[in-house]
């Protein structure tokens, strides 16, 4: 064991990340019958913060699964690998009935019908959502749920991956015992992004990049590090820095739009789907605005109105909090 080292565990595969990407990993392991530990440093995961909805294409629709990869590949703006988006965007219906069989459950416009709604980027109505603009919440409860038989330990922060001459070995970790080593012949980073590195984030405090910097030490290629995405509609105070109340991407399907301190819309003329565009044409040009909805759900703040509480439930008293 590496110096310093005070104890030691076995698996087959470690996880390190316990939002939607770690523990849908860490089932699948199971479920091929290997043994797998789960590691997080906090509590609080970017799943569970995640709002607006997840896209997914349904089955006996007006939408289609085409639709929606032309949409991705112009939000992409050319970037995109175009077999990696048709393969998971084929592939979301069945991610979608895998979190139904977890025990997620989303909103229905009525009995046995998932109710929907639209994002920036997309051209038809194909975002399922849970509890208005709490869907993280949701899909976060089904999967520790369905994650409870597993080897979950909270507290738990990673080092290092172990790298020996015969490839993975393990990880390095600390906790309140000490440090020890988890020995196990691959492992998953699944840690969520890098937002804390910034002075203000819709990020939980947990992402400050760790997977990142494990993957670089550990000798992996990274690539892509360049693409930060910024949520282009949080709550800003005067003097805010932190993890941020996120005003959720829906609001503007709903009919929300983007102006600026003197009333102006801030995205008239810079994409022909307006407050609707994709998050990094929006992000652009609304530094400095704020968020009015027709419906009167976000102002300057004034009281939000019964429309915005029944849609988007969550997002009121967020909003109420900074004062």
């Amino acid at each position: 064991m590496p110096a310093g080292t005070t104890w030691r565990a076995d698996a087959d595969v470690v996880v390190v990340g316990a939002g939607v990407a770690g523990l849908a990993a860490a089932l699948a392991v199971h479920r091929r019958g290997r043994k797998v530990v789960v590691l997080s440093k906090v509590g609080a995961t970017a799943t569970h913060f995640a709002q607006g909805g997840i896209a997914v294409v349904l089955p006996d629709s007006q939408d289609s699964i085409e639709a929606h990869v032309l949409d991705t590949l112009s939000a992409g703006a050319g970037l995109c690998d175009a077999e990696a988006v048709r393969s998971i965007v084929s592939d979301g219906y069945r991610a979608v009935r895998d979190l139904v069989a977890d025990g997620a459950r989303f909103d229905e416009s009525r009995s046995g019908q998932w109710a929907l709604t639209r994002e920036g980027g997309h051209s038809a109505r194909r975002i399922i959502h849970a509890g208005g603009d709490a869907t993280g919440a949701e899909v976060q409860r089904a999967l520790d749920h369905a994650a409870a038989m597993l080897d979950v330990r909270r507290s738990h922060v990673v080092h290092d991956i172990l790298v020996g001459p015969e490839g993975v070995g393990g990880v390095l970790v600390g906790n309140s015992d000490g440090l020890g080593v988890i020995q196990a012949g691959a492992v998953v980073l699944a840690t969520g992004g890098l937002g804390h590195l910034y002075s203000a984030t819709t990020n939980p405090e947990g992402s400050t990049g760790d997977g990142i910097a494990l993957a670089l030490r550990a000798g992996v290629s990274v690539a892509d590090i360049e693409f930060i995405q910024f949520h282009p509609t949080m709550l800003h105070t005067p003097d805010a820095a932190g993890c941020r109340p996120l005003i959720s991407e829906a609001v503007r399907g709903e009919g929300a739009i983007l102006v600026d301190a003197r009333g102006d819309s801030v995205t008239a003329g810079v994409h022909p789907q307006g407050d609707l565009a994709p998050r990094d044409v929006v992000a652009g040009p609304s530094r400095g605005g704020y968020v009015r909805a027709e419906t009167n759900a976000f102002t300057s703040m004034p009281a939000p109105s019964v429309t915005s509480r029944s849609v988007f439930p969550p997002s009121p008293p967020r909003a109420r909090r900074p004062g």
